[in-house]
């Protein structure tokens, strides 16, 4: 029984612990740096888009991201759609979780291309019937009435970000209080996105 006390006390042993402890500390010290300013993004994002559907009487607000998988967006690459943050009404489902990796269709290019063209609300009802899988959406959540915003484009061109708006009310008009949730919204979410 000594020879296992004494082995257990040996110099080696606490030296060992010592080190992991002082590993442990310094793991604990790098996430304390990172976590919270993420949590703090997370945070924002979730509350512009609280505001957003809260202000425009909106059924769902969400964030997309285009991007080709780490590559640049470019012509010739596949370019894919994301879901990234999402809040709804109890109007509405949640989009599917099958928004992850969408490929675009060529009406869905269309209009992706009409909204980063704009620095402006783009409303999407119009165009939703050359995109199919937006318009398979719109018709099973029974949306009337679409608006986005482009929020930014990453400088490397690796990713885009748009936000979106859903109405599933006949009467819902994109109007000069939704156009100036959406701009106050895109902006607060780029500061958070680009933190």
């Amino acid at each position: 029984m000594s020879r296992l006390t004494d082995f257990l006390e040996a110099p080696f042993w606490t030296f060992l612990g010592a080190l992991f402890a002082a590993l442990a500390a310094w793991i604990t010290g790098r996430r304390k740096e990172k976590v919270p300013t993420s949590l703090r993004q997370i945070e924002t994002i979730y509350t512009v888009l609280n505001t957003v559907l809260l202000i425009t009487e909106a059924d769902r607000v969400a964030i997309f991201k285009l991007h080709n998988s780490g590559g640049k967006i470019v012509p010739g690459e596949r370019l894919y759609v994301s879901k990234l943050y999402e809040v709804w009404s109890r109007n509405i489902e949640p989009w599917a979780d099958n928004w992850d990796h969408v490929e675009p269709s060529e009406g869905y290019h269309a209009l992706l291309s009409k909204i980063f063209s704009s620095t402006s609300v783009v409303e999407v009802a119009k165009d939703v019937t050359k995109a199919n899988e937006l318009r398979d959406s719109f018709n099973k959540d029974n949306v009337k009435l679409g608006a986005a915003i482009p929020i930014y484009s990453s400088a490397d061109a690796k990713t885009a970000y748009f936000l979106a708006v859903d109405f599933c009310s006949d009467a819902a008009v994109i109007n000069a209080t939704i156009r100036d949730a959406m701009r106050s919204a895109a902006s607060k979410i780029r500061d958070a996105l680009k933190g």
